[in-house]
């Protein structure tokens, strides 16, 4: 992977859950398209055939041809049967996320996105969640929290 770099406010990008090739990457960057939304995955997953994650060359290619790459952990539906519940997996994803880019050669000082739309549960367990799961990867000390979210998770 390469280098850690700045995105200026309103630069395009796009979010992709499939694998890329060199050729979409050359394809973005011809299209203005400056960074690339992809995904890792949470604890339990396992990249592959019904869960696509980031990889290593998959960074190459894209950062080859001058487009950024922006982390995302996968989203998580679960239903949580408390708050307390919530924060473990949370805690758990985090601890995922930070084992896998250290894998592929995730470079330190790097921004990694919470995807928290999970329509089945409660706000407030949503925010327990992205809390715990924020908590791990700031206190880990090699990569910085951020959050994605669509309409259904709203942070008060």
């Amino acid at each position: 992977m390469a280098s850690v770099v700045p995105i200026a406010a309103n630069t395009l990008g796009v979010d992709i859950d499939t694998p890329l090739s060199g050729n979409v990457a050359s394809c973005l960057n011809s299209n203005s398209r400056i960074f690339c939304g992809r995904y890792i995955p949470l604890s339990g997953q396992t990249c592959g055939s019904n869960v696509d994650c980031l990889t290593a060359a998959e960074a190459g290619y894209l950062t080859e041809y001058g487009v950024a790459v922006l982390v995302i952990q996968h989203g998580r539906t679960t239903v949580y049967t408390s708050d307390s519940d919530a924060e473990t997996y949370g805690t758990n994803d985090a601890a995922a996320a930070v084992t896998y880019l250290s894998q592929i050669g995730a470079p330190a000082g790097l921004y990694v996105y919470v995807d928290v739309e999970n329509g089945n549960s409660s706000v407030d367990e949503n925010s327990h969640y992205a809390t715990a799961w924020a908590n791990y990867i700031a206190g880990h000390g090699s990569y910085y929290p951020a959050l994605y979210s669509g309409s259904c998770m709203t942070v008060p």
